[in-house]
């Protein structure tokens, strides 16, 4: 959703997010490696502007907050040995700027 204000918009964003993420942990004690790859779901909130600088180019600068919540993952070594239960919390914290080239009628 936005307002624009002559050459000016403003705008905030909320909507879905996805990612995938592959964790692994290693410990010291004989080179054990545990693996576990994780597809999570969260949600995204922003907000932007973007100013005209004429008809065919703009600039723009937006903040999103995304978060995909707290997933519990479980390790175990190549043999198939428990080595524990690790809680991730994952945010993240985006700034984009940038130009935009509007090309063509």
């Amino acid at each position: 959703m936005g307002y624009a204000w002559d050459r000016l918009l403003g705008y905030i964003k909320v909507g879905g997010a996805w990612e995938r993420i592959d964790y692994a942990m290693a410990t010291a004690l004989e080179g054990m490696n545990g693996l576990s790859a994780r597809e999570t779901g969260g949600w995204t909130v922003g907000i932007g502007g973007e100013y005209a600088i004429a008809e065919w180019l703009s600039t723009f600068v937006e903040y999103r907050y995304l978060d995909f919540g707290t997933v519990t993952n479980t390790f175990a070594n190549g043999f198939g040995t428990f080595m524990g239960n690790v809680n991730i919390r994952d945010t993240k914290h985006l700034l984009k700027a940038g130009l935009n080239l509007r090309l063509g009628p």
